[in-house]
């Protein structure tokens, strides 16, 4: 009786600890499907977002056995149509440009034309203009960080497109720019662009006024412009708009400070949820040559929302 008993007992214990080995691999197996699962989806989520027109959605896989983890590329902020119009896949886009940058500075006519290349994928881009006119009466290096800052159709946001990139074939944009000089001066300058395959062309038409006649500009004493920085923010459904302070340097080491507005306004509303990335800021760093008639630039810039970018 007692052997029987003891027999039985040992059955169902056998019993309890097959059905635990049973549920422990099970949940080894479930563990290991979350994870595969999860390295899938960061692949999948990787590609989606270094080209999401092959997807029509963006979504945040499980990770950590199911917990989302908050990401700028979220659904909750980034929407597929913006997602699309943001994508990194920017080999469509031009790499060339035309520069026609004309107007007055104190009432003194210029015009140069040029052009020059740059790379919509990292942000660079070069511009050499010669003078039409004969030798210019001022200070071309206050002319300079327009043939730069004038083409943010080379300027990639973090996520992808920029709405500047976006809009080449989605209406196209216009910019407005102020600069309020520290001696009174004022300069605006007006960007209207046209697209011929694989270039921008850029017509840029500049007014300055009350620059002193013994100040940097007329005198020319400028000699660089300063790495700078610029705030980028949502203006309105068709508008962003920027603001900075530009700082050249003079030929006896010092500095020529003006603070700086731009605005541009959209043909087309732009990329629902942008606003929700915003603000952004680029940075920018110049170099700057310079003649009586000719005026160069060469400029490297990165768009950036957070410190460790």
């Amino acid at each position: 009786m007692k052997r029987s008993r003891g027999r039985q007992q040992k059955k169902k214990k056998e019993k309890t600890d097959n059905i635990e080995v049973k549920e422990l691999t099970e949940k080894k197996s479930e563990a290991s499907l979350l994870l595969i699962q999860g390295r899938v989806g960061r692949r999948e989520d990787e590609h989606h977002l270094r080209c999401p027109r092959e997807s029509t959605v963006i979504e945040t896989r499980a990770r950590d056995q199911g917990a989302s983890s908050p990401s700028l590329f979220s659904s909750k902020i980034f929407t597929p149509s913006l997602a699309d119009s943001m994508s990194p896949c920017t080999s469509a886009l031009p790499t060339t440009h035309d520069c026609h940058i004309y107007g007055t500075i104190n009432g003194h006519e210029f015009d140069l034309k040029g052009g020059g290349s740059g790379n919509p994928n990292d942000g660079t881009l070069e511009t050499k203009v010669r003078s039409t006119k004969g030798p210019l009466p001022f200070s071309g290096v206050i002319l300079a960080p327009n043939l730069g800052y004038g083409y943010h159709q080379y300027t990639p946001f973090p996520a992808g497109m920029s709405p500047y990139q976006n809009a080449i074939r989605n209406g196209g944009y216009e910019k407005h720019r102020t600069m309020r000089f520290e001696d009174g001066g004022v300069m605006s300058v007006t960007f209207r662009y046209t697209y011929e395959g694989n270039k921008i062309k850029g017509e840029f038409q500049v007014v300055g006024s009350g620059f002193p006649d013994d100040g940097p500009v007329m005198t020319n004493q400028l000699v660089a412009h300063d790495n700078n920085c610029e705030r980028v923010m949502v203006l309105g459904p068709r508008a962003v708009g920027s603001d900075n302070i530009w700082t050249f340097t003079t030929k006896g080491k010092g500095f020529y400070k003006a603070n700086t507005v731009t605005n541009a306004t959209f043909a087309q509303d732009l990329q629902p949820g942008l606003e929700k990335i915003m603000p952004l800021f680029v940075f920018r760093k110049l170099e700057i040559g310079c003649s009586k008639t000719e005026v160069s630039l060469v400029e490297k810039e990165k768009v950036f929302d957070d410190l460790f970018q």
